[in-house]
Protein backbone atom coordinates (compact mmCIF):
# COMPACT_ATOMS: atom_id res chain seq x y z
CA UNK A 1 0.00 0.00 0.00
CA UNK A 2 1.38 3.34 -1.16
CA UNK A 3 1.27 6.20 1.44
CA UNK A 4 -2.08 8.61 1.21
CA UNK A 5 -1.51 11.42 -1.28
CA UNK A 6 -1.95 14.71 0.32
CA UNK A 7 -5.05 15.30 -1.36
CA UNK A 8 -6.75 13.19 1.43
CA UNK A 9 -5.52 15.04 4.00
CA UNK A 10 -9.41 16.62 4.49
CA UNK A 11 -10.80 13.19 5.29
CA UNK A 12 -11.59 11.71 8.52
CA UNK A 13 -13.26 8.37 9.51
CA UNK A 14 -14.86 7.07 12.39
CA UNK A 15 -14.24 5.32 15.12
CA UNK A 16 -14.86 1.77 14.25
CA UNK A 17 -13.74 2.48 10.38
CA UNK A 18 -10.67 3.58 12.18
CA UNK A 19 -10.29 0.72 14.84
CA UNK A 20 -10.94 -1.93 12.26
CA UNK A 21 -8.13 -0.32 10.01
CA UNK A 22 -5.66 -0.58 12.28
CA UNK A 23 -6.79 -3.80 13.84
CA UNK A 24 -6.66 -4.96 9.95
CA UNK A 25 -3.17 -3.73 8.88
CA UNK A 26 -1.57 -4.05 13.07
CA UNK A 27 0.95 -6.42 12.06
CA UNK A 28 1.93 -4.75 9.10
CA UNK A 29 2.65 -1.58 11.31
CA UNK A 30 4.41 -3.02 13.71
CA UNK A 31 6.89 -5.26 11.60
CA UNK A 32 7.71 -1.96 8.99
CA UNK A 33 7.90 0.14 12.38
CA UNK A 34 10.06 -1.59 14.10
CA UNK A 35 12.35 -1.97 11.40
CA UNK A 36 12.54 1.70 10.68
CA UNK A 37 13.13 2.68 14.23
CA UNK A 38 15.11 -0.15 14.92
CA UNK A 39 17.13 1.17 11.87
CA UNK A 40 17.49 4.53 12.82
CA UNK A 41 18.65 3.76 16.95
CA UNK A 42 21.30 2.06 14.83
CA UNK A 43 22.57 4.33 12.48
CA UNK A 44 22.72 6.92 16.01
CA UNK A 45 24.79 4.12 17.30
CA UNK A 46 27.54 4.82 14.75
CA UNK A 47 27.55 8.39 15.69
CA UNK A 48 26.21 8.58 19.51
CA UNK A 49 25.81 11.91 20.86
CA UNK A 50 27.26 10.18 24.12
CA UNK A 51 30.23 8.63 23.35
CA UNK A 52 31.31 9.29 19.73
CA UNK A 53 30.54 13.11 19.12
CA UNK A 54 32.19 13.78 22.42
CA UNK A 55 34.95 11.82 21.56
CA UNK A 56 34.99 13.39 17.98
CA UNK A 57 34.42 17.15 19.54
CA UNK A 58 37.74 16.66 21.74
CA UNK A 59 39.45 15.57 19.29
CA UNK A 60 38.30 18.95 17.11
CA UNK A 61 39.94 20.80 20.05
CA UNK A 62 36.39 21.77 22.05
CA UNK A 63 36.31 22.85 25.25
CA UNK A 64 34.29 21.18 27.80
CA UNK A 65 31.54 24.05 27.14
CA UNK A 66 31.67 23.54 23.20
CA UNK A 67 31.04 19.43 23.94
CA UNK A 68 28.12 20.33 26.16
CA UNK A 69 26.52 22.23 23.30
CA UNK A 70 26.05 18.50 21.30
CA UNK A 71 23.20 17.16 24.22
CA UNK A 72 22.15 20.70 24.52
CA UNK A 73 21.80 21.19 20.37
CA UNK A 74 20.16 17.67 20.43
CA UNK A 75 17.59 19.03 23.33
CA UNK A 76 16.93 22.15 21.37
CA UNK A 77 15.99 20.50 18.64
CA UNK A 78 13.82 17.97 20.09
CA UNK A 79 12.13 19.92 22.40
CA UNK A 80 11.33 23.48 21.34
CA UNK A 81 10.37 23.34 17.71
CA UNK A 82 7.62 20.81 18.28
CA UNK A 83 5.37 23.22 19.57
CA UNK A 84 5.36 25.44 16.56
CA UNK A 85 4.61 22.52 14.40
CA UNK A 86 1.93 21.09 16.93
CA UNK A 87 -1.35 23.32 15.33
CA UNK A 88 -0.37 22.21 11.95
CA UNK A 89 -0.11 18.63 13.13
CA UNK A 90 -3.49 18.48 14.80
CA UNK A 91 -5.41 19.62 12.00
CA UNK A 92 -3.87 16.90 9.42
CA UNK A 93 -5.99 13.77 9.24
CA UNK A 94 -3.21 11.84 7.92
CA UNK A 95 0.54 12.69 9.40
CA UNK A 96 2.52 10.68 6.93
CA UNK A 97 2.90 12.77 3.82
CA UNK A 98 3.95 15.37 6.73
CA UNK A 99 6.68 13.78 7.92
CA UNK A 100 7.69 12.07 4.59
CA UNK A 101 8.57 15.82 2.94
CA UNK A 102 10.72 17.01 6.41
CA UNK A 103 12.21 13.86 7.14
CA UNK A 104 14.57 13.52 4.20
CA UNK A 105 16.40 16.91 5.73
CA UNK A 106 16.59 14.97 9.08
CA UNK A 107 18.92 12.56 7.69
CA UNK A 108 21.15 14.37 5.12
CA UNK A 109 23.87 16.32 8.26
CA UNK A 110 25.69 12.74 8.90
CA UNK A 111 26.67 12.48 5.93
CA UNK A 112 27.89 16.20 4.93
CA UNK A 113 29.31 16.61 8.48
CA UNK A 114 31.50 13.31 7.15
CA UNK A 115 32.35 14.77 3.96
CA UNK A 116 33.54 17.46 5.65
CA UNK A 117 35.64 15.60 8.66
CA UNK A 118 37.25 14.10 5.10
CA UNK A 119 38.99 17.28 3.78
CA UNK A 120 39.02 19.63 7.07
CA UNK A 121 39.22 18.16 10.18
CA UNK A 122 42.85 18.36 10.43
CA UNK A 123 44.06 20.93 8.00
CA UNK A 124 40.80 23.32 9.52
CA UNK A 125 39.64 21.53 12.95
CA UNK A 126 37.65 24.61 13.79
CA UNK A 127 35.91 25.16 11.04
CA UNK A 128 34.79 21.49 11.15
CA UNK A 129 33.68 21.67 14.97
CA UNK A 130 31.43 24.64 14.05
CA UNK A 131 30.12 22.46 11.11
CA UNK A 132 29.43 19.54 13.04
CA UNK A 133 27.26 21.61 15.89
CA UNK A 134 25.49 23.01 13.11
CA UNK A 135 24.73 20.22 10.97
CA UNK A 136 24.12 18.13 14.55
CA UNK A 137 21.54 21.26 15.03
CA UNK A 138 19.62 21.20 12.13
CA UNK A 139 18.89 17.75 12.45
CA UNK A 140 17.57 17.87 15.76
CA UNK A 141 15.87 20.86 14.98
CA UNK A 142 13.37 19.02 12.04
CA UNK A 143 13.33 16.08 14.14
CA UNK A 144 11.93 18.21 16.89
CA UNK A 145 9.13 19.80 14.28
CA UNK A 146 8.84 16.18 13.19
CA UNK A 147 8.04 14.36 16.80
CA UNK A 148 4.53 15.44 17.61
CA UNK A 149 2.77 14.25 13.97
CA UNK A 150 4.90 11.08 14.28
CA UNK A 151 4.39 10.19 18.01
CA UNK A 152 0.56 10.86 17.38
CA UNK A 153 0.85 8.76 14.50
CA UNK A 154 2.34 6.09 16.17
CA UNK A 155 -0.91 6.60 19.09
CA UNK A 156 -3.33 5.87 15.90
CA UNK A 157 -1.81 2.76 14.58
CA UNK A 158 -0.46 1.56 17.51
CA UNK A 159 -3.28 0.65 20.29
CA UNK A 160 -1.93 1.62 23.78
CA UNK A 161 -2.58 -1.94 25.46
CA UNK A 162 0.70 -2.73 23.83
CA UNK A 163 2.12 0.52 23.37
CA UNK A 164 4.70 0.27 26.01
CA UNK A 165 5.99 -3.39 24.72
CA UNK A 166 5.92 -2.14 21.20
CA UNK A 167 8.53 1.18 22.24
CA UNK A 168 10.34 -1.18 23.92
CA UNK A 169 11.00 -4.16 21.70
CA UNK A 170 11.97 -1.98 18.76
CA UNK A 171 14.64 -0.23 21.40
CA UNK A 172 15.45 -3.67 22.26
CA UNK A 173 16.06 -4.47 18.40
CA UNK A 174 17.63 -1.38 17.48
CA UNK A 175 20.45 -1.12 20.78
CA UNK A 176 20.93 -4.87 19.83
CA UNK A 177 22.15 -4.08 16.50
CA UNK A 178 24.00 -0.96 17.78
CA UNK A 179 25.91 -3.49 20.04
CA UNK A 180 27.38 -4.21 16.75
CA UNK A 181 27.75 -0.80 15.51
CA UNK A 182 29.62 0.30 18.71
CA UNK A 183 31.68 -3.35 17.67
CA UNK A 184 32.20 -1.89 14.46
CA UNK A 185 33.34 1.63 15.90
CA UNK A 186 35.72 0.53 18.49
CA UNK A 187 37.61 -1.35 15.67
CA UNK A 188 37.16 1.23 13.06
CA UNK A 189 38.34 4.06 15.89
CA UNK A 190 41.64 1.81 17.26
CA UNK A 191 42.56 1.03 13.21
CA UNK A 192 42.10 3.64 11.20
CA UNK A 193 44.07 6.30 11.69
CA UNK A 194 41.95 10.06 12.83
CA UNK A 195 40.18 11.73 11.11
CA UNK A 196 39.21 8.40 8.90
CA UNK A 197 37.78 6.98 11.60
CA UNK A 198 35.27 8.99 12.92
CA UNK A 199 34.56 9.70 9.21
CA UNK A 200 33.70 5.83 8.29
CA UNK A 201 31.32 6.17 11.64
CA UNK A 202 29.50 9.13 10.23
CA UNK A 203 29.24 7.48 6.88
CA UNK A 204 27.63 4.60 8.53
CA UNK A 205 24.87 6.30 10.13
CA UNK A 206 24.11 8.27 7.46
CA UNK A 207 23.87 4.59 5.27
CA UNK A 208 21.67 3.15 7.97
CA UNK A 209 19.02 6.09 8.52
CA UNK A 210 18.54 6.47 4.25
CA UNK A 211 17.95 2.37 4.91
CA UNK A 212 15.63 3.09 7.28
CA UNK A 213 13.56 5.40 5.76
CA UNK A 214 12.21 2.84 3.31
CA UNK A 215 10.19 1.36 5.93
CA UNK A 216 9.03 4.37 7.33
CA UNK A 217 7.35 5.12 3.79
CA UNK A 218 5.47 1.71 4.66
CA UNK A 219 2.87 2.87 7.03
CA UNK A 220 -0.53 2.19 6.55
CA UNK A 221 -1.99 5.04 8.50
CA UNK A 222 -6.05 5.56 8.66
CA UNK A 223 -7.61 8.58 8.84
CA UNK A 224 -8.00 10.49 12.04
CA UNK A 225 -11.12 10.06 13.86
CA UNK A 226 -11.48 13.80 14.75
CA UNK A 227 -9.87 16.99 13.69
CA UNK A 228 -9.77 20.30 15.13
CA UNK A 229 -11.90 23.75 12.96
CA UNK A 230 -8.73 25.47 12.08
CA UNK A 231 -7.34 28.36 15.03
CA UNK A 232 -5.08 30.79 13.93
CA UNK A 233 -1.88 30.80 15.31
CA UNK A 234 -2.02 33.55 17.95
CA UNK A 235 -5.50 31.60 19.20
CA UNK A 236 -3.61 28.40 19.28
CA UNK A 237 -0.55 30.04 21.21
CA UNK A 238 -3.32 31.91 23.61
CA UNK A 239 -4.85 28.82 24.54
CA UNK A 240 -1.47 27.33 25.37
CA UNK A 241 -1.82 28.13 28.94
CA UNK A 242 -5.19 26.37 29.94
CA UNK A 243 -3.50 23.19 29.70
CA UNK A 244 -1.24 24.09 32.62
CA UNK A 245 -4.83 24.33 34.81
CA UNK A 246 -4.50 20.58 34.96
CA UNK A 247 -2.52 20.52 38.63
CA UNK A 248 -1.37 16.95 38.33
CA UNK A 249 -0.17 17.60 34.53
CA UNK A 250 1.85 20.98 35.96
CA UNK A 251 3.62 18.79 38.86
CA UNK A 252 4.64 16.05 36.25
CA UNK A 253 6.04 18.76 33.97
CA UNK A 254 7.50 20.78 36.81
CA UNK A 255 9.08 17.30 38.42
CA UNK A 256 10.40 16.31 34.86
CA UNK A 257 12.17 19.40 34.32
CA UNK A 258 13.69 18.81 38.08
CA UNK A 259 14.91 15.45 36.91
CA UNK A 260 16.33 16.61 33.53
CA UNK A 261 19.30 19.01 35.03
CA UNK A 262 20.48 15.61 35.95
CA UNK A 263 21.48 14.58 32.30
CA UNK A 264 23.98 17.28 32.43
CA UNK A 265 26.67 15.28 33.08
CA UNK A 266 26.01 12.58 30.32
CA UNK A 267 27.97 14.39 27.71
CA UNK A 268 30.57 14.21 29.77
CA UNK A 269 31.21 10.49 30.98
CA UNK A 270 33.59 9.83 27.47
CA UNK A 271 35.64 12.70 28.02
CA UNK A 272 36.03 12.21 31.85
CA UNK A 273 37.49 8.53 31.14
CA UNK A 274 39.40 9.80 28.55
CA UNK A 275 41.42 13.07 30.09
CA UNK A 276 41.02 11.96 33.72
CA UNK A 277 40.95 8.27 34.19
CA UNK A 278 43.36 7.70 31.02
CA UNK A 279 40.79 5.07 29.28
CA UNK A 280 42.06 4.52 25.64
CA UNK A 281 40.61 5.34 21.95
CA UNK A 282 39.32 2.28 21.59
CA UNK A 283 37.45 1.80 24.67
CA UNK A 284 34.87 4.29 23.26
CA UNK A 285 33.35 1.59 21.62
CA UNK A 286 33.37 0.24 24.88
CA UNK A 287 31.27 2.30 26.69
CA UNK A 288 28.97 2.54 23.25
CA UNK A 289 28.42 -1.38 23.80
CA UNK A 290 27.98 -1.06 27.18
CA UNK A 291 25.54 1.82 27.08
CA UNK A 292 23.80 0.06 24.71
CA UNK A 293 23.62 -3.31 26.36
CA UNK A 294 21.80 -1.42 29.38
CA UNK A 295 19.40 -0.02 27.61
CA UNK A 296 18.56 -3.27 26.11
CA UNK A 297 18.14 -5.01 29.45
CA UNK A 298 16.09 -1.64 30.61
CA UNK A 299 13.78 -1.48 27.49
CA UNK A 300 12.96 -5.11 27.78
CA UNK A 301 11.77 -4.78 31.87
CA UNK A 302 10.73 -1.25 31.00
CA UNK A 303 8.20 -2.31 28.19
CA UNK A 304 6.27 -5.13 30.62
CA UNK A 305 6.59 -2.87 33.13
CA UNK A 306 4.80 0.26 31.84
CA UNK A 307 2.01 -1.66 30.35
CA UNK A 308 1.03 -3.47 33.42
CA UNK A 309 1.61 -0.60 35.62
CA UNK A 310 2.01 2.74 33.95
CA UNK A 311 4.87 4.81 32.34
CA UNK A 312 4.63 6.72 35.97
CA UNK A 313 6.85 4.29 37.14
CA UNK A 314 9.55 3.86 34.35
CA UNK A 315 9.81 7.58 34.14
CA UNK A 316 10.02 7.23 38.43
CA UNK A 317 12.91 4.59 37.16
CA UNK A 318 14.84 6.44 34.24
CA UNK A 319 15.53 8.89 37.01
CA UNK A 320 17.41 6.83 39.37
CA UNK A 321 19.27 5.76 36.70
CA UNK A 322 20.52 8.65 36.15
CA UNK A 323 21.62 8.97 40.33
CA UNK A 324 23.37 5.66 39.63
CA UNK A 325 25.03 6.67 36.66
CA UNK A 326 26.57 10.00 38.08
CA UNK A 327 27.29 7.92 41.48
CA UNK A 328 29.05 5.37 39.32
CA UNK A 329 31.61 8.10 38.08
CA UNK A 330 32.14 10.32 41.29
CA UNK A 331 33.90 7.15 42.70
CA UNK A 332 35.17 6.03 39.19
CA UNK A 333 38.48 8.00 40.52
CA UNK A 334 38.95 5.13 43.08
CA UNK A 335 37.21 1.86 40.86
CA UNK A 336 38.09 2.89 37.05
CA UNK A 337 35.42 -0.15 36.47
CA UNK A 338 32.98 2.08 37.57
CA UNK A 339 33.23 4.20 34.42
CA UNK A 340 31.03 1.26 32.75
CA UNK A 341 28.36 1.21 35.49
CA UNK A 342 27.90 4.94 34.35
CA UNK A 343 27.15 4.05 31.16
CA UNK A 344 25.16 1.47 32.14
CA UNK A 345 22.47 3.95 34.55
CA UNK A 346 22.74 6.34 30.57
CA UNK A 347 21.21 3.48 28.74
CA UNK A 348 18.58 3.19 31.27
CA UNK A 349 17.64 7.03 31.14
CA UNK A 350 17.33 6.73 27.58
CA UNK A 351 15.38 3.27 28.05
CA UNK A 352 13.07 5.33 30.15
CA UNK A 353 12.66 8.02 27.76
CA UNK A 354 12.10 5.92 24.47
CA UNK A 355 9.74 3.31 26.32
CA UNK A 356 7.55 6.20 28.35
CA UNK A 357 8.98 9.77 27.74
CA UNK A 358 6.59 10.49 25.18
CA UNK A 359 3.85 7.84 25.82
CA UNK A 360 2.99 9.54 29.03
CA UNK A 361 1.89 12.79 27.25
CA UNK A 362 0.30 10.69 24.79
CA UNK A 363 -1.99 9.80 27.66
CA UNK A 364 -2.52 12.95 29.28
CA UNK A 365 -3.81 14.29 26.08
CA UNK A 366 -7.08 14.44 24.42
CA UNK A 367 -6.77 12.44 21.17
CA UNK A 368 -7.55 15.35 18.92
CA UNK A 369 -4.79 17.18 20.86
CA UNK A 370 -2.06 14.80 21.26
CA UNK A 371 0.97 16.70 19.48
CA UNK A 372 -0.03 19.76 21.11
CA UNK A 373 0.51 17.55 24.42
CA UNK A 374 3.90 16.32 23.19
CA UNK A 375 5.37 19.55 22.52
CA UNK A 376 4.59 21.37 25.95
CA UNK A 377 6.07 18.05 27.66
CA UNK A 378 9.49 19.00 25.41
CA UNK A 379 9.00 22.71 25.65
CA UNK A 380 8.42 23.07 29.82
CA UNK A 381 11.70 20.41 29.94
CA UNK A 382 13.81 22.40 27.50
CA UNK A 383 15.54 25.33 29.46
CA UNK A 384 16.59 22.73 31.96
CA UNK A 385 17.87 20.47 29.06
CA UNK A 386 19.33 23.20 27.13
CA UNK A 387 21.09 25.35 30.40
CA UNK A 388 22.35 22.21 32.57
CA UNK A 389 25.05 20.27 30.08
CA UNK A 390 25.99 23.88 28.84
CA UNK A 391 26.92 25.03 32.84
CA UNK A 392 27.93 21.50 33.78
CA UNK A 393 30.92 22.63 31.05
CA UNK A 394 31.27 25.76 32.51
CA UNK A 395 31.80 24.23 35.66
CA UNK A 396 33.70 21.20 34.60
CA UNK A 397 36.40 23.39 32.88
CA UNK A 398 36.38 25.71 36.17
CA UNK A 399 36.35 23.10 38.82
CA UNK A 400 36.83 19.39 37.31
CA UNK A 401 34.06 16.72 36.71
CA UNK A 402 33.32 15.87 40.39
CA UNK A 403 31.25 18.70 40.79
CA UNK A 404 29.07 18.46 37.67
CA UNK A 405 28.29 14.67 38.53
CA UNK A 406 27.46 15.44 42.16
CA UNK A 407 24.68 17.92 40.86
CA UNK A 408 23.37 15.88 38.61
CA UNK A 409 22.58 13.13 41.01
CA UNK A 410 21.32 15.39 43.98
CA UNK A 411 18.72 17.05 40.99
CA UNK A 412 18.26 13.42 39.50
CA UNK A 413 17.02 11.86 42.81
CA UNK A 414 15.00 14.96 44.01
CA UNK A 415 13.00 14.78 40.60
CA UNK A 416 12.23 11.21 40.80
CA UNK A 417 11.21 11.95 44.56
CA UNK A 418 8.99 14.25 43.19
CA UNK A 419 7.48 12.46 40.37
CA UNK A 420 6.99 9.47 42.69
CA UNK A 421 4.97 11.39 45.40
CA UNK A 422 2.92 14.60 43.72
CA UNK A 423 2.02 13.05 40.44
CA UNK A 424 -0.80 10.70 40.05
CA UNK A 425 -0.60 8.21 37.06
CA UNK A 426 -2.35 9.63 34.39
CA UNK A 427 -3.59 6.24 33.04
CA UNK A 428 -4.78 6.14 36.86
CA UNK A 429 -7.15 9.29 37.14
CA UNK A 430 -10.30 9.56 34.70
CA UNK A 431 -8.18 11.06 31.37
CA UNK A 432 -8.53 11.40 27.23
CA UNK A 433 -8.37 8.19 25.62
CA UNK A 434 -8.12 7.21 22.16
CA UNK A 435 -11.39 5.76 20.36
CA UNK A 436 -9.40 3.21 18.65
CA UNK A 437 -8.44 1.36 21.79
CA UNK A 438 -11.16 1.51 23.42
CA UNK A 439 -9.97 -1.54 25.75
CA UNK A 440 -6.99 0.12 27.36
CA UNK A 441 -7.64 0.77 30.72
Amino acid sequence: MKPPKDTELDTTSTGEEAERYVNRNLRWNLTTQTAEITLFLTGIAFASPVTVLPAFAERLGASNTLIGLIPAGQTVGWTLPGIFAANQSERLSRKLPFLLRLTILERLPFMAIAIVAFFLAQSNPGLTLLILLCGLTVMWLIGGLLLPAWLSMMAQIVPIRIRGRFFAWSGVFGASLGLGASAVVGYVLDNFPYPFGYVICLAAASAVLWIGLIFFRLIREPAAVTKPPFVSSRQYFARLPSILRDANLSWYLFATAIASIGTMANGFFTVYALVNLGASEWQVGAFNFVLLAGQIACSILFGNLADRHGHKFIIVLGAVSLVVANLAAIFAEQQSWLIYLAFVGVGGSLASIFVSGFNIMLEFAPASQQPTYVAIGGLTRAPALIVAPIVGGLIADASGFQPVFIIAAVTSALGALMIATLVRDPRRVPSHTSPIAPDSH
